[in-house]
């Protein structure tokens, strides 16, 4: 189930890279939409989520089990709720196995 507001893509690949990897999202800063792209080695659990800079989860984007390959999100500046956050810092956290990657974003209104 995609919970982003907006599109969940993935791209299958043969890649031997055997990394996880959270790419930066584009644009940053951004209004009022984010695409978020991550690559993954293996099929496996992985939660992607948005964070304030209290470490409050804003928004879950991507839950469960995943497939190899890259993936692409779009975030529409919303929380769980469906409400617009407010302009400001945050943080996109990527859990896969026991690997955790932040990136850090900035929304302008």
């Amino acid at each position: 189930m995609d919970v982003s507001g907006g599109r969940h893509r993935a791209k299958f690949s043969s890649s031997s890279q055997k990394e996880v990897v959270l790419l930066p999202n584009v644009p940053n800063p951004f209004d009022p939409y984010t695409q978020v792209s991550f690559n993954l080695p293996y099929e496996g659990r992985i939660d992607v989520g948005v964070y304030d800079v209290l470490g409050r989860r804003v928004r879950a984007l991507v839950e469960g089990l995943s497939k190899p390959g890259l993936h692409t999100v779009i975030w529409n500046g919303r929380d769980n709720s469906g409400r617009d956050v407010a302009s400001g810092t945050y943080f996109l956290r990527l859990r896969f196995d026991d690997r955790i990657s932040i990136r850090k974003m900035l929304l302008l209104r």
